[in-house]
């Protein structure tokens, strides 16, 4: 089930940043690898700022609870 959960919660993270790179790219239209380059806004493939502040527990859970849990270190 927790791997479920995580393959769920980081394909709902790749959809974001594909969405942000829509959006961006639907508002300036780029043509050629140097249009990405020069638009106004840098950020063409990232996080949208509210998946960042949902992205921090996630982080967080899985650092205690998966990543450095004492099972994990028993292996």
């Amino acid at each position: 089930m927790i791997h479920e959960a995580v393959r769920d919660m980081i394909g709902i993270m790749v959809a974001d940043v594909l969405a942000r790179r829509d959006d961006v790219g639907n508002k300036y239209g780029p043509q050629r690898p140097d249009d990405v380059r020069h638009l106004p806004e840098a950020d063409f493939a990232i996080f949208a700022r509210n998946s960042v502040k949902k992205e921090r527990p996630l982080r967080h859970f899985l650092m205690t609870r998966m990543y450095r849990h004492f099972w994990s270190r028993s292996v």
